[in-house]
């Protein structure tokens, strides 16, 4: 059987009413959490032309 490599596309939201700093902090749990549990690859989207 042959083991699945999964990765994580992190698009970092700012949710309605919250800072661009709660953002990046929620960026940074995700991916110290795949990494906790062994994704093979954690991206992260580039934004252009967007507020934050």
């Amino acid at each position: 059987m042959h083991k699945i490599k999964l990765s994580v596309l992190d698009q970092s939201p700012i949710h309605d009413g919250k800072e661009a700093k709660q953002g990046l902090f929620d960026t940074i749990n995700l991916a110290v959490r795949c990494e906790e549990l062994g994704y093979f690859r954690y991206w992260c989207a580039e934004h252009h032309d967007t507020p934050g």
